[in-house]
């Protein structure tokens, strides 16, 4: 983190594994979730674990001071969430569209 100018003492090994271990979880969740079972609810289930996983991220960005300024909100909103929710409402959308 010194290229933001943070002294953060290094990264331990615990928090890169648990880093490592979120998104490999999140990753087979989306991957059963929307390619293999490819129900509605497997679906929905998925994308409301990322929506979930990346507004932690923004709170523990905010608590931290990693994210602090009103730039950086604006970015995690238009590059993470802002997508999750469309995908989530166009979900929804479109199921209840297709049921008669």
């Amino acid at each position: 983190m010194d290229a933001f100018g943070m002294n953060t003492g290094g990264a331990s090994a615990f928090i890169m594994l648990n880093s490592a271990g979120r998104y490999i979880a999140l990753a087979i969740a989306l991957i059963f979730g929307i390619g293999v079972f490819r129900s509605f609810f497997s679906i929905l289930t998925a994308l409301l674990a990322k929506l979930g996983m990346d507004v932690l991220d923004l709170i523990v960005g905010l608590k931290t001071e990693i994210i602090a300024d009103f730039t950086g909100v604006i970015q995690s909103f238009l590059m993470f969430l802002l997508p999750n929710i469309i995908s989530i409402w166009l979900l929804i959308r479109f199921k209840n569209k297709s049921t008669p």
